[in-house]
C-alpha cells in the first residue's frame, strides 16, 4: 500500500502546489527510505561502482 501510495504521489489535489514541476529532489530521501522497506531487500549492500562516480 504505502509503494502505491508513494508511485501516486502527483495524483493528490495538492501535489503540484507542494512539489512544482521539477522540484521533486526533495523527495528524493523519502523514496530511498521507502526502497529500504522492502523485506526482500533488507541487509543487501550494493557495491560502489566507481564507472558511475561523477567525482563530487
Amino acid at each position: 500500500m504505502r509503494r502505491s501510495a508513494l508511485a501516486a504521489w502527483e495524483r493528490s489535489s495538492v501535489a503540484r502546489l507542494c512539489h512544482p514541476l521539477r522540484a521533486e529532489e526533495h523527495l528524493l530521501p523519502l523514496i530511498v527510505v521507502a526502497a529500504g522497506d522492502d523485506p526482500a531487500e533488507q541487509g543487501k549492500v550494493q557495491p560502489h561502482r566507481p564507472d558511475l562516480d561523477d567525482g563530487t
